[in-house]
């Protein structure tokens, strides 16, 4: 299961990653500009996209991925639990996760998206 992690936070994208990994997930992550030519190339599994980035949000960024990568199933977070409520509607979001998230959120969200296969 490979899982990518798109944040423009530095911090945010090692948390994250950290915690895939000690789940005994493979995660890579990168920024907003990254992410297009990341997903064409490596074909992540699972998407974490976090909603508020510099120059776009995390949204957009999901339906843009998405048609690239039908397959992927794309999660948008963010620490905003009232935005990502009004974002879950939309047809390329798959799940919301409201961050931080510890070991036992993510594992269930990611055993959720497996099943959904």
């Amino acid at each position: 299961m490979n899982i990518l992690i798109v944040n423009d936070s530095g911090f945010e994208q090692t948390v994250m990653e950290n915690t895939v990994k000690e789940l005994g997930y493979h995660a890579k992550s990168c920024d907003e500009y990254s992410a297009v030519n990341f997903v064409k190339k490596e074909r992540p599994d699972i998407v974490l996209v976090n909603l508020h980035m510099k120059e776009t949000c995390g949204d957009f960024m999901i339906e843009k991925l998405k048609n690239i990568h039908q397959q992927g199933k794309f999660v948008l977070t963010s620490s905003s639990q009232d935005k990502l409520a009004d974002k879950k509607e939309l047809s390329a979001v798959d799940e919301i996760l409201t961050t931080p998230a510890d070991g036992t959120e993510i594992k269930k969200l990611i055993e959720t998206l497996k099943n959904d296969n």
